[in-house]
């Protein structure tokens, strides 16, 4: 009996070791892990291509936003690729401070020194926000 007692303490301890986990002396030191990357410290920050800001154009001499877009993102101002360029028109939407304003050349009635931001949405961004006819996607204009 005494036997069968110990035998039955020595695998209650057995399994209690087994389900801890490793010893202190068992664990290594993450601290030092090759895995870490530190990042580079002249790194550019990420820059956001649907976005432009004041500090973009701030050193440009643009008269208007359609200037600005001109020179800095000439793809906002391209018509819709593929198919359904080929059997429809179709070119981006014009908003200003949240008012639709028209095509492209709206863009021309909007001075670079009171913009403070462009935001440019693709075709399926601005369907999704403001429904259809947005098939080359839409211009945002936020001026100050």
């Amino acid at each position: 009996m005494r036997a069968s007692i110990s035998l039955t303490l020595l695998g209650c301890a057995a399994a209690a070791l087994a389900f801890a986990g490793p010893s202190a002396a068992q664990q290594t030191d993450t601290t030092h892990s090759p895995a870490v990357e530190v990042a580079p410290r002249n790194a550019r920050p990420h820059r956001d291509r649907n976005l432009l800001t004041p500090e973009e154009f701030a050193s440009r001499h643009d008269p208007d936003a359609y200037q600005l877009i001109r020179a800095l993102r000439p793809g906002w101002l391209r018509g819709a690729r593929g198919v359904s360029s080929v059997q429809t028109s179709s070119s981006v939407v014009v908003y200003r401070d949240g008012m639709r304003v028209g095509g492209p050349r709206a863009l021309l009635d909007i001075p670079a020194e009171s913009i403070r931001e462009i935001r440019y949405f693709d075709a399926i961004d601005a369907t999704q926000r403001w429904g259809t006819d947005h098939a080359a996607g839409a211009i945002v204009v936020t001026t100050r």
